[in-house]
């Protein structure tokens, strides 16, 4: 069982347009309307900071001109399957961007600036 928070930022994604497309024990997927863009959304913390990861081909410097999201680096993890793989320690695995934010708010701007780009 997620928290309320999850919830709350559920109904963001859904006034956005996205669909949940997936709903795992550690991430749910979502589908953006406008480009089919996925976006992952962390479970891991209850509470904030949130985190999402995107496509690793997406740009993020429309992300960091905008306070509030921190743009960390790759992040990897086999429940991530819309994205590509990159070899791990092992074997190959699904990667993308994380971008934290506090403000539930901060949500919609980043889906904003995910709508607005098609990943080459």
């Amino acid at each position: 069982m997620h928290d309320n928070a999850f919830d709350r930022l559920h109904e963001l994604f859904s006034t956005a347009g996205y669909t949940r497309t997936k709903e795992l024990a550690k991430v749910w997927e979502y589908r953006s309307p406008r480009n089919s863009q996925i976006v992952y959304l962390n479970l891991a913390r209850p509470s904030a900071p949130w985190g999402v990861v995107i496509h690793p081909r997406v740009a993020l410097r429309p992300f960091r001109s905008v306070p509030g999201i921190g743009v960390y680096g790759h992040r990897s993890g086999s429940n991530y399957t819309s994205f590509p793989k990159k070899l791990g320690r092992r074997s190959p695995i699904h990667y993308g961007n994380q971008l934290i934010f506090e403000d539930r708010q901060i949500l919609l701007s980043i889906l904003t600036i995910l709508d607005a780009h098609v990943v080459p």
